[in-house]
């Protein structure tokens, strides 16, 4: 059969409408092409996610797509790319890049306070930070009002993450705390948990939670790592092979690995029930400061004060790429759940926020506006906003209008 001939599973065009007696009625690529002119948008969508039936020919209209007035169109265009050869995206991302229309859509103040770390909830609808002024903010991640403000800690917030399931906010603090808040209340889960370690001189860094939200991984400020059961609060199982401290932590989306990356120049990657090292990853010139995982846990993606991204294979330690272009350390970075973009966050002498293609290295856009360093990164689950924190005490929300 000629692959641009109507197949059996090819869709009678006009689907549920009633067909204009002067219409002809075309499957195959024929048909794909009909139904790309349509001036509903539902159907060019689905004539785009046939398309890729058909080869070149399926290509070339894909590629048409990526001009569509529709952003929804051009967007499934560039998402249906993303599984094709890397010459092939990289001539996709000259012609539509969706992040080139990103600016700042809301800037909120911090007042005196600094922002260490923001966190989006999975539902895209929270935005939660933390920082010098000890408190945790709850906001509406579209309209910026302050939902609630959680106090308790008696010392500034480094880090906040939000659970899986969009219910628990954990944080940690220069107090040698770790403490468990209800996202939807004020009330506590509990007093938090007291980190001992080195007869409680260590502090907490960095905190990760798995995908079941039922373990928390805590990065130590004198090299080691605690594993924590969060139902229970007790610190089951303490890792220890760093010579500096933890400074960034990751789990992959199943629960299995655990990555920290320190200030001794390494990352070391971890088995997570058994608590056995796998790898010692080096590369990295200065700390490691923050680490990410893709969704499919095949790549960790690393960030460090030498200015380099580093993408390394999770299961062989191998180093993949070397993304360059910050001026400044990395502080910060965050995945799209499609894994395919990644955002990085740089320090003081660059104040930029970078947008990557992760396959490619591409890069897509830089976002500039902060006046001092930026401190967090976070992206919805869609990719559709970032969020940036500063040490010129604001939060930014970026996205196109």
């Amino acid at each position: 059969m000629a692959q641009n001939q109507p197949r059996s599973y090819d869709v009678v065009l006009g689907g549920q409408t009633p067909t204009p007696v002067n219409a002809a009625v075309l499957g195959g690529i024929a048909g794909v092409r009909r139904r790309l002119t349509s001036q509903n948008v539902a159907q060019r969508v689905a004539a785009l996610q046939e398309a890729v039936k058909y080869g070149q020919a399926g290509l070339d209209l894909i590629f048409q797509s990526l001009k569509d007035e529709s952003a929804q169109v051009r967007q499934t265009a560039y998402l249906l790319i993303q599984n094709c050869e890397e010459l092939t995206l990289e001539r996709a991302l000259q012609e539509y890049n969706p992040y080139q229309l990103f600016e700042c859509l809301h800037k909120h103040s911090t007042a005196q306070s600094t922002t260490y770390s923001v966190a989006i909830s999975a539902d895209g609808q929270y935005l939660v930070s933390g920082g010098s002024d000890k408190k945790i903010v709850v906001r509406s991640l579209y309209t910026g009002r302050i939902i609630r403000t959680l106090s308790g800690h008696t010392d500034g917030v480094k880090f906040v993450a939000i659970s899986p399931s969009g219910q628990t906010i954990f944080s940690c603090s220069w107090d040698n705390t770790i403490k468990l808040w209800n996202l939807q209340s004020s009330k506590a889960l509990g007093d938090g948990l007291l980190h001992t370690f080195a007869g409680g001189e260590a502090g907490v860094n960095c905190i990760c939670v798995d995908c079941d939200g039922k373990t928390l991984a805590a990065g130590n400020e004198d090299g080691t790592i605690g594993l924590w059961n969060i139902e229970n609060q007790e610190n089951f199982r303490t890792l220890t092979a760093h010579k500096n401290g933890i400074k960034s932590i990751a789990i992959t989306a199943d629960g299995n690995i655990l990555a920290t990356g320190s200030a001794d120049e390494t990352i070391k990657i971890w088995d997570m029930a058994t608590g056995e090292l796998l790898h010692t990853l080096e590369g990295h010139s200065e700390w490691v400061k923050c680490l990410a995982i893709i969704p499919d846990g095949k790549t960790l993606v690393s960030g460090a004060q030498d200015r380099t991204i580093k993408l390394w294979n999770l299961q062989t330690g191998e180093l993949l790429n070397t993304l360059e272009g910050h001026w400044d350390e990395v502080n910060s970075i965050a995945i799209s759940r499609d894994g395919n973009t990644l955002v990085s966050g740089g320090g003081n002498l660059d104040k930029t926020i970078r947008i990557w293609h992760l396959k490619t290295g591409t890069p897509l856009q830089v976002l500039e506006g902060h006046f001092n360093g930026i401190s967090s990164v976070a992206m919805t689950p869609s990719g559709g906003k970032i969020v940036s924190s500063s040490w010129d005490k604001t939060i930014r929300v970026w996205g196109a209008r």
